[in-house]
């Protein structure tokens, strides 16, 4: 169980599902809308200055925002789930990350993307953003299928793995297939090449560093593939190099994952 879960709100379907998936695993849920205007969707897809624009925002889009998050609380609270709600100004995705910080939130559950056309645009970017930038483990929804396939992001470190255990709980609720995912930035370290020109020299092996980096990769998320939590679960592991937060949310794409779990800051920033 969570303590404290953060979970932002767009009106959608979608968005909602993520918030009953929410339900299930914390004892606290932080409601938060940042409400956006028309000027507002405008200007961020056309790159203007959105933070002018959303303080402009009119009483009654605020009032309609409290409003929504007061009636979906009431909706969900019970006496083993309190729900507060927030409501606030700002670019969405910065908004976020700093309740989230705020709050001292454990999770972010949230979708991936808003109700339609420039919603979604908007929504995709804050939540490429959120994952690149927030405090905690983030919990993306893609679509309102059941949880059928299950992405999480690995880099190496200690706390990108914190996200292995509320995922994996998820996969065994839902009898889900699991992705380990990892994505390296296109870095061919020293000990790449000259593992690459040992295996063409020894053994006749056409190896390139880049090769051994993604073998490298799969070695280490075959690993994480052996202990007893993975038990009767689907599992998989895949890699890519590149720009990690663009790298997932193209691999989730490509794979229709159903669901995006990570940690944020995991080797670096």
């Amino acid at each position: 169980m969570f303590k404290k879960v953060l979970v932002p709100l767009d009106g959608s379907p979608l968005a909602e599902q993520a918030l009953a998936i929410a339900a299930t695993f914390s004892e606290e849920i932080v409601l938060l809308q940042v409400p956006v205007g028309q000027d507002a969707l405008t200007t961020a897809v056309t790159g203007g200055d959105l933070p002018m624009f959303v303080s402009a925002l009119d009483d009654d889009s605020m009032a309609e925002a409290e409003q929504y998050l007061t009636n979906t609380a009431a909706k969900w609270r019970r006496a083993n789930l309190a729900v507060e709600t927030k409501v606030e100004v700002g670019e969405a995705a910065h908004t976020i990350v700093d309740v989230a910080a705020a709050e001292e939130v454990e999770l972010i559950v949230m979708s991936t993307h808003g109700r339609s056309g420039v919603r979604r645009i908007l929504f995709g970017s804050v939540t490429e953003a959120v994952l690149k930038h927030a405090p905690c483990p983030v919990l993306a929804l893609r679509n309102e299928r059941p949880l059928k396939r299950i992405l999480i992001p690995l880099d190496g470190s200690f706390l990108s793995e914190e996200a292995l255990v509320p995922a994996l709980n998820i996969a065994h609720t839902n009898e889900a297939e699991v992705t380990l995912f990892r994505v390296q930035p296109m870095e061919i370290g020293r000990q790449d090449e000259e593992f690459a020109f040992y295996l063409r020299a020894e053994h006749g092996l056409e190896y390139t560093a880049h090769d051994v980096l993604l073998m490298n990769i799969e070695s280490y998320l075959k690993e994480l593939c052996e202990p007893e939590i993975l038990a009767g679960l689907d599992m998989k592991t895949a890699s890519r190099i590149g720009m990690p937060h663009e790298e997932i949310l193209r691999y989730a794409a490509e794979s229709e994952t159903d669901l995006i779990v990570m940690s944020t800051h995991g080797r670096t920033g």
